[in-house]
């Protein structure tokens, strides 16, 4: 009975350990996983398969990309990450239970675990990492398992070299750890041939190096196998190998050690541990969670769900400080058809706050995409996901994938756009949106009835000429000219005439709207800026569709400013009442 409810506290506890940490990562991270999904594409094929498996550490990559392919689906990425730190705590303290039997450190045997939270908060580290130290924690269990001295070492030999290829430099964590516990704690008189593993498991990346086979030596032998190996591995990657050596040292350490805490003590003990540990976790998620980076990963996810209110409505949305918060505003007031009207109730920076500077990051890029999709562009939105599929580490993005599908169809390029929608339908989790594209292959006509794809072709029927992000807005105006019924375009045009305080080009955007007779109303932010253009001509106002509101009011915030010439605090009194207008902006914002 004794037995029976030990198994049951225990198991109590770490499921809700693992609740716990799901539940944080759910509160805190959970963008997080949405973000990191998009960079693996999964699919059920013989061909990913024999690619992927086909190098060392393939099977943890393999297994990697499948699970981390439904970090689409809510919650699930927390679950995992919960699942993950229970596992790995689980194995870390049987390693304890074989070595120091009297000796519970939850404080110790846990950190491997919570490094490995923290090291999966850059998306350049690969999810595989964590399951190879996983199977490296999984052989040194099965290792000290095993009574005989001369089967461990069979033991040992076979699964440095097979573990290693299965998932990669972490096996070897294993092989340092196994010798480690025989020179320490190895009953054996033959304990000192254990340090011939260290020679044989090191052995074969040195051989594969040698060879010419897996690259850098340090993507061979060291955790840096498990980021992006054009980038410089952060040394928190390194941490949870580290705590499991950690681990099997003290406890080697500790392995005479016959006296335990029992009662309250042991309580207490554990209780003490575990809030050091909650401390020391979200401490370390504070500090390799960018907050910044992490704001971003929210209004990627809102972008690509196009959960556009909610993207507006976001606390951490800094779009009067930060360009790219404001190119991710002004796009969700663009979908909502607010672009023209509200231009100025929100927060902006300028004119970058329209089309940010591309700064060749895969971030950028997929905003950029997005944004030139949204104007209309079709062969910038194009060229922005193509680099961000390059800018990708496995080069290839499932969501840019899907607007190499949009683009292609709609220039009539139906090959390519078949062959993109055959590569997601292997996937998973976009299958049922690619396939829903079939529809409009060699079937032009229900691409040009179709509301989002056929708008987008007409923008480009008439326009010609080579383009580039440097002519974006060259190129924007001739789309406008070339579809004038295309809102997004025209909102688009005249609010980076506005960020900019480009009153000419405004003026000209202005003529080519009223000689083409649009079916919609002037948009109140253009309004505002045609009147103060034409500010001692009111006969042009109503003819251009300013409204009876607008002009009262321009009249109004006029006489104010006229009135207060010499009063040093004039923007300070008009911002309250005239700060959502384009006046305001264009005379006190730089």
């Amino acid at each position: 009975m004794d037995t029976w409810k030990k198994h049951v506290v225990s198991g109590g506890g770490w499921l809700l350990l693992g609740l716990a940490v799901a539940g944080y990562c759910q509160s805190f991270l959970a963008y997080h996983f949405f973000y990191q999904e998009q960079f693996y594409m999964f699919r059920f094929s013989k061909e990913y398969a024999v690619d992927t498996l086909w190098q060392v550490g393939g099977v943890t990559a393999y297994l990697a990309a499948f699970v981390v392919q439904f970090f689409l689906i809510p919650f699930v990425g927390p679950l995992v990450m919960g699942l993950s730190v229970v596992v790995l705590g689980w194995l870390m303290k049987n390693v304890w239970r074989k070595i120091a039997v009297s000796c519970s450190l939850p404080l110790l045997y846990l950190l491997p675990g919570i490094c490995t939270v923290w090291a999966c908060m850059d998306f350049n580290y690969h999810f595989d990492g964590l399951l190879s130290l996983l199977l490296a924690l999984v052989c040194l269990n099965g290792y000290l398992r095993i009574g005989s001295f001369r089967w461990r070492m069979v033991y040992g030999a076979v699964t440095a070299w097979v573990g290693y290829l299965l998932a990669g430099p972490h096996l070897l964590l294993a092989v340092i750890a196994a010798v480690l516990w025989e020179v320490c704690c190895g009953k054996s008189r033959w304990k000192g041939g254990s340090l011939l593993l260290l020679p044989w498991g090191f052995g074969l990346p040195l051989l594969l190096y040698g060879l010419g086979w897996g690259g850098e030596w340090r993507l061979l032998a060291t955790p840096d196998a498990y980021y992006h190996p054009l980038l410089l591995s952060q040394k928190v990657n390194y941490l949870p190998g580290i705590f499991v050596l950690l681990n099997v040292l003290v406890a080697c350490v500790l392995h005479r050690n016959r006296k335990s805490l029992s009662g309250w003590k042991s309580w207490a003990s554990w209780g003490i541990q575990v809030c050091l540990l909650a401390g020391i976790f979200h401490q370390g998620i504070r500090h390799y969670n960018n907050a910044r980076n992490y704001e971003i990963k929210v209004l990627d996810y809102y972008s690509r769900t196009g959960q556009w209110q909610q993207m507006l409505d976001y606390p951490g949305l800094r779009a009067g400080q930060n360009a790219m918060h404001a190119c991710y505003q002004n796009l969700a007031l663009s979908h909502l058809g607010k672009l023209g009207d509200e231009l100025f109730h929100y927060s902006q920076c300028g004119r970058w706050g329209a089309v940010i500077s591309w700064n060749k990051t895969v971030n950028a890029s997929m905003l950029l995409s997005d944004v030139y999709y949204q104007m209309g562009n079709l062969a910038l939105a194009q060229e922005m996901a193509f680099e961000g599929m390059i800018a990708s580490e496995r080069a290839v993005n499932p969501r840019l994938l899907l607007r190499l599908i949009q683009t292609n169809l709609i220039g009539g390029n139906d090959a390519v756009a078949e062959k993109y929608i055959s590569l997601l339908e292997e996937t998973c989790m976009y299958a049922e949106q690619a396939g829903a594209y079939r529809r409009f292959l060699h079937h032009p006509e229900l691409l040009r009835a179709d509301e989002e794809l056929g708008a987008r072709q007409a923008c480009i029927q008439h326009v010609s000429g080579l383009t580039n992000s440097q002519k974006a807005a060259v190129d924007l105006f001739q789309l406008v000219r070339s579809n004038p019924e295309y809102r997004p375009a025209f909102q688009y045009c005249g609010a980076i005439c506005l960020l900019c305080k480009d009153l000419k080009s405004f003026g000209e955007l202005m003529e080519c709207w009223k000689q083409a007779e649009t079916g919609y109303s002037l948009p109140v932010a253009f309004q505002e800026a045609w009147v103060f253009m034409h500010a001692g001509e009111p006969e042009l106002w109503a003819a251009y569709g300013v409204s009876e509101a607008v002009a009262g009011r321009f009249k109004e915030y006029g006489g104010l400013v006229s009135a207060g010439r010499q009063d040093h605090s004039l923007a300070y009194r008009l911002q309250n009442r005239f700060g959502d207008t384009f006046w305001f902006y264009y005379m006190f914002t730089k």
